[in-house]
C-alpha cells in the first residue's frame, strides 16, 4: 500500500507498505515499510522497516532529520518512535503524536 495523509493523520500499511504523514501524524507499519513522519508525530514498524522523522521550525524549515532501521535490537518492532527536541529519536510516550504542542 501506498498512503499519505495530512495534519493529523493515522495511517497503517502492511509489510512493504509506503507510509508518509504531515505534522502530528500517527504512522505504523508492517515489516519492511517506508515511513516518513513530518514534525510532531510518531511512527512504528515491523522489522527491516526504515522510518524518517522530521523536525522544522516557525517557517516550516527543515532543522532536523534522522532515519533509523527497525532491527530488533537497538531499535524495536511495534514500538513508536520520535523525534525530540534535541533532534534525536526516542521512544514515544504513550504512542501519541505530539497533539498540537508543535504546531505553528
Amino acid at each position: 500500500a501506498k498512503l499519505a495523509g495530512g495534519y493529523g493523520a493515522t495511517l497503517a500499511g502492511g509489510d512493504y507498505a509506503k507510509l508518509a504523514g504531515g505534522y502530528d501524524a500517527k504512522l505504523a507499519g508492517g515489516n519492511d515499510a517506508l515511513i516518513v513522519g513530518d514534525k510532531g508525530s510518531v511512527a512504528k514498524g515491523g522489522i527491516g522497516s526504515v522510518i524518517l522523522l522530521v523536525s522544522r521550525d516557525g517557517d516550516r524549515n527543515i532543522t532536523a532529520y534522522k532515519a533509523i532501521k527497525i532491527d530488533g535490537k537497538r531499535y524495536k518492532a511495534d514500538v513508536y518512535y520520535t523525534l525530540g527536541a534535541d533532534g534525536e529519536v526516542k521512544a514515544a510516550a504513550g504512542g501519541e503524536p505530539d497533539a498540537g504542542r508543535n504546531r505553528l
